[in-house]
This record gives structure tokens, C-alpha cells and sequence, in this order.
């Protein structure tokens, strides 16, 4: 006898690969190598209060009567609409969630309720009337048609911790136990969706490490006798960091690669995550990050295996709800190996390779793969900056498969001739943002001040 299909199912992406390149046929397999903390926890607070949650693709959603959707980053807005409008019909309630949900705007024929922030305080009360054919409401969501660009939405926020262990990955080789041990982040820097739109929340006896998947430190506070693996600088130039809330000056980078050389009880590389292309950004800023990695290699002494340093570089994205939500994004081309060839420049002993930028005694230092495209940056700034009147632009560029299956270079110039890419990149004001009244954890009037600030102090 065949199980009947659970009432409310998570949604897989049918374009989502696994860690390997390789697709799975069963949502549930795809599913267990993503590791969707937040769509785990909705599933252990449904399943807990007796609600059956399973997974579902493109395929069988009219199985199911509530879909829950996650949108981890704004770009997958172009994946999900490309495969949406090919469902089949059925009587069912899409719910889009996630990490990345924050512009729905131009997305609103889609989905039919959108939920901000943390919605496991609410999410039974949510899926339990929809499946009744009814609508739950709060200032944490906002069903489709009742959409209003006047109106204040809020992130939702959690009081407290998930009290519970979940074990993520499934059946798949990431199989690993999640235990939330904090929310949210003291540092507030400015680029940051995460830290803007989350109240801090640390258990009384946690430490406050905030990232229980991959261990990253604040490279302010790294403990040299048990250093993590991965850690960030987020800016070039100490101008840049201090800016933008990342207390990292030239000294303490410069001490710190030292002593992650010559002290750390490991031998082998540490990885630098770094934002590039701020508005203001100059090459003098690139001389003084080639000119830390000078002085630490002089100072280090010899006969000690050489620390490698992996620097992967992003431009800087303008999330809403940060103090960077109006910046002007480059939009000029940017390739791998670009920020290697500007800090070879200024290394005293340059690396010979296209990636290598420093080749030094106790230091090496690559700039590591992964670099976004300009065409994929501006797609994502166009999924956070799009209104209802760029709808059908946005389902005519999702649904082409002949844009999608271009080159890179090709797709940038197709996004300038068909959606006038340039429009999207400029300096914004804040009344012109379709998210210009969605809150996280301050008032507008503060992000307003705070970019005031910032602005000031970069072009000064």
C-alpha cells in the first residue's frame, strides 16, 4: 500500500547540483547535501507538533498542499522563477522563506505568502491554516496579493536558541550533528544582511560563536594556540575596514599572519575571506594589504615551513537593511586573477603564477577561485533592486534559455542592451529602494545615518 504524500513538502531545486557536480533524482538525496539549516528546523518544529513534511521537486508539487520554498541568496530568485513557471497546477500555497528573502517586489507572481527572518515561533500556526484554505497574519510576512510598498514589514526574531540537536545531511557523506549555540552578531559591519537583521542572542556559558557549520573566527580575536581555518578581512585597506565596522588595522593583519606562521600548531594555509570594489576604492588601498604581507614575511624568522594564505575575493553586494543598502555597485569586468595581478605589483617577492601574488620565505599567498562574474553580480543586484514594474523583464531574462546557456561575458552584455544593467548599479536614495521599508533590528532613520557616516568617511 502505497504512503499517502505528506500534506506540506520542502522544495529542491531542480538546477541545484551536490558538493560533487553531480544532480540527484530524489529531492530528498539533493536536499540532504544542502544542508538548509533553516528549512531543517521548520521541518523539526512541523514534524513535532504533528505535521508530516516531506521533499518535492518541479514534478509532483501538486502532490503536496503547502510548499516551502527557501531562498538562501537573491539569485536563486532566477533558478526558482525558471523552474516555477513550469509547475504543474494544483490547489497549493507557496511560502518562501530564507536567509536571502528580502526584495519580493517584482517577484510577487511566484509565491503566494513571504516569511522574513525566523519563523519557527509561528510556522505551524502559518502552515496549519493554509492547509485549511485559510491566511495566518503578522508584520513578519505578507501574502502576495495584499502586497503593499507603503507598508513596514519586520524580520522576525528569535528570543532564544533552537533548544534542539538535528542531525543535517541526511543520508549523504555531510552528515553532521547542528547545535545553535548563538544568534546574530555584535559587529554590525555594514555590508552585513546577517548582522542588520538579527538581534544577538548568546546562551548564558557560550562563548558566542556564531558559526556552528564552518568554524570562522574574527581575526581580531583569533586564539594563535587553536586558530581557525577560515577567517575574513572583508577590506583591503585599514581606511576601508575601520569604515565599514572591521577593527582589523595594518599592525594587527600584519602581526597576525606572523603569528598565525610562526605559532599556530598547524602547518599548512589559512583562509582570508575579503569584499573589493567599495565605492572610493583606490590602488593605494591594494599597496598597503601587498605591503602587511611584506613585513610579516621580513619579520618572521627562517627554517619554518611556510604559512599559505588563500584570499578569495567578492564585490561588495549592497544587501538591503545594511548602512550599505544604496551604495553603487562596479560595473566594470572582474575576473579571477585580477586582485593577484594589482597586490604582484606591489609584492616584493611576487609569485609567478596568474594566481600567486606573493612568494615570499615564511608567507605564500594565492587568490583563490570561485570569483562571482559581473554578469552574476548584477543579476543578483538586480533580484534586490527590482520593482513590479521590471516583473516581466526579470521572467523574460529567468525563462531564456538561450541567455542562461551564454558565456559569462555574453550575459553582461545582453543584461546591458535588454535591462539596462546600469540602472541597477547606480547609487540609490533610500526612497527609491523596493526595500526601503522592510526593517531588521534598527529603524530606517539609523541606517540612514550610519551611510551618511560611512559615505562621509570613504570619499573624504
Amino acid at each position: 500500500m502505497n504512503r499517502p504524500e505528506p500534506a506540506v513538502a520542502i522544495y529542491v531545486f531542480k538546477g541545484l547540483r551536490s558538493t560533487k557536480g553531480q544532480k540527484y533524482s530524489h529531492p530528498a538525496a539533493c536536499h540532504d547535501e544542502l544542508l538548509w539549516i533553516g528549512a531543517e528546523v521548520l521541518r523539526d518544529t512541523l514534524s513535532r507538533n504533528g505535521v508530516d513534511v516531506g521533499y518535492t521537486g518541479p514534478a509532483t508539487v501538486n502532490r503536496n498542499k503547502v510548499i516551502l520554498v527557501s531562498i538562501t541568496a537573491a539569485r536563486e530568485w532566477w533558478q526558482f522563477i525558471r523552474e516555477r513557471v513550469r509547475w504543474p497546477d494544483g490547489k497549493y500555497t507557496v511560502i518562501v522563506g530564507g536567509a536571502g528573502l528580502t526584495n519580493i517586489e517584482p517577484f510577487l507572481p511566484y509565491f503566494d505568502c513571504a516569511v522574513w527572518g525566523r519563523a519557527e515561533s509561528f510556522i505551524c500556526e502559518l502552515v496549519g491554516q493554509a492547509i485549511d484554505g485559510k491566511r495566518y497574519r503578522n508584520a513578519n510576512l505578507c501574502w502576495a496579493d495584499e502586497y503593499d510598498p507603503g507598508a513596514t514589514y519586520r524580520f522576525s526574531q528569535a528570543e532564544s536558541v533552537y533548544p534542539r540537536t538535528l542531525v543535517v545531511g541526511g543520508k549523504s557523506k555531510r552528515k553532521q550533528k547542528w547545535i545553535e549555540r548563538a544568534i546574530g552578531c555584535r559587529s554590525k559591519c555594514a555590508f552585513c544582511l546577517y548582522s542588520w537583521t538579527h538581534n544577538p542572542v548568546i546562551p548564558a556559558g557560550e562563548s558566542g560563536q556564531f558559526n556552528t557549520i564552518c568554524r570562522e573566527g574574527t581575526f581580531w580575536t583569533i586564539d594563535y594556540a587553536d586558530p581557525p581555518r577560515v577567517t575574513a578581512i572583508d577590506g583591503v585597506s585599514e581606511r576601508i575596514r575601520l569604515t565599514i565596522g572591521k577593527p582589523i588595522t595594518n599592525e594587527m593583519l600584519t602581526e597576525g599572519l606572523a603569528r598565525l606562521s610562526s605559532e599556530s600548531p598547524y602547518r599548512g594555509r589559512i583562509k582570508l575571506f575579503n569584499i573589493v570594489r567599495y565605492p572610493s576604492e583606490k590602488q593605494d588601498d591594494y599597496r598597503e594589504l601587498a605591503e602587511c604581507f611584506n613585513r610579516a614575511d621580513g619579520d618572521l624568522p627562517r627554517g619554518r615551513k611556510a604559512l599559505g594564505v588563500e584570499l578569495s575575493n567578492t564585490p561588495l553586494i549592497p544587501e538591503p537593511c545594511t548602512p550599505l543598502a544604496c551604495a553603487e555597485v562596479c560595473a566594470n569586468q572582474y575576473a579571477q586573477g585580477h586582485i593577484a595581478a594589482l597586490l604582484r605589483q606591489y609584492s616584493e617577492h611576487p609569485g609567478q603564477t596568474k594566481y600567486h601574488y606573493f612568494s615570499g620565505q615564511r608567507l605564500w599567498a594565492i587568490e583563490t577561485g570561485g570569483t562571482p562574474s559581473l554578469a552574476s553580480i548584477v543579476l543578483e543586484v538586480i533580484a534586490l533592486r527590482a520593482k513590479r514594474e521590471d516583473a516581466e523583464l526579470i521572467r523574460r531574462i529567468a525563462c531564456s534559455t538561450r541567455f542562461w546557456n551564454a558565456p559569462r561575458p555574453r550575459q553582461w552584455v545582453t543584461l546591458r542592451a535588454e535591462a539596462q544593467a546600469e540602472r541597477f548599479c547606480r547609487r540609490y536614495y533610500w526612497d527609491e529602494l523596493p526595500t526601503a521599508n522592510l526593517l531588521g533590528v534598527v529603524p530606517r532613520r539609523v541606517l540612514e545615518e550610519k551611510a551618511e557616516q560611512i559615505f562621509a568617511r570613504l570619499f573624504a
